[in-house]
């Protein structure tokens, strides 16, 4: 083999290798939250930031009173906080979980 020959095979297995890491597989949106057995498809979203929605048959003017767990951040693996800083998700958590600072609730 000459020296050509076995440069194009290396340019070829190059290729094929940044190819293959492209294609790979986008992890399974909110695989991760605990309540993604409840999530169904979202048809009304084209934009691929919310593709699933959580929908069930309930009468919810028949409840007078809620009760709210804590906010969480998201952190699975298809998480849309990109290079978001620790501090800033800590005060959007902050911001969901009391929206009006100094009203009673």
């Amino acid at each position: 083999m000459n020296d050509g020959t076995a440069a194009r095979g290396v340019l070829l297995l190059v290729l094929c290798a940044s190819a293959a890491g492209c294609a790979s597989v986008a992890p399974v949106a909110y695989s991760e939250l605990a309540s993604s057995a409840y999530l169904v498809p979202n048809p009304s979203d084209s934009s691929g930031r919310m593709p699933y929605r959580y929908a069930t048959a309930v009468d919810w003017r028949s409840y007078d009173k809620v009760m709210l767990d804590p906010v969480v951040i998201y952190r699975g693996r298809d998480h849309q906080f990109g290079d978001m800083s620790e501090r800033d998700k800590g005060d959007a958590r902050r911001l969901y979980a009391d929206p009006l600072p100094g009203k009673p609730r």
